[in-house]
């Protein structure tokens, strides 16, 4: 039963980084602390994902905006898993910007 889950869960992350490749190449990614930031006081209908082994100052920093933006965000994958998925090195956070991509990855997740 455990392996199962851990295959199903194995699974659905690689579904997921492949909805966040596909997001990025279709420009509707922003990537950056700062430039989610901004783009979230604009339009906070995505979601926000930050990496799990991301510094506490930026997930604090991050999920503390997306509260008040009433923005979601997960905490998932590493750093390095996040910037192959996107093409960029040293990408802690991603926020997908498209309701059809966060739906996807939403209904990946429960």
């Amino acid at each position: 039963m455990k392996l199962l889950k851990r295959k199903w869960k194995k699974m659905n992350n690689k579904k997921i980084l492949s909805y966040i490749s596909m997001a990025q190449r279709a420009r509707k990614l922003i990537s950056g602390t700062d430039m989610i930031i901004d783009t979230i006081r604009k339009d906070n209908k995505g979601i926000i994902i930050v990496a799990e082994d991301a510094s506490k100052n930026t997930k604090k920093t991050l999920k503390d905006k997306a509260s008040t933006y009433n923005t979601k965000v997960l905490e998932v994958f590493t750093i390095e898993e996040l910037s192959n998925a996107i093409g960029k090195e040293n990408r802690v956070a991603v926020y997908l910007q498209d309701e059809g991509f966060k739906n996807a990855i939403i209904k990946n997740i429960e």
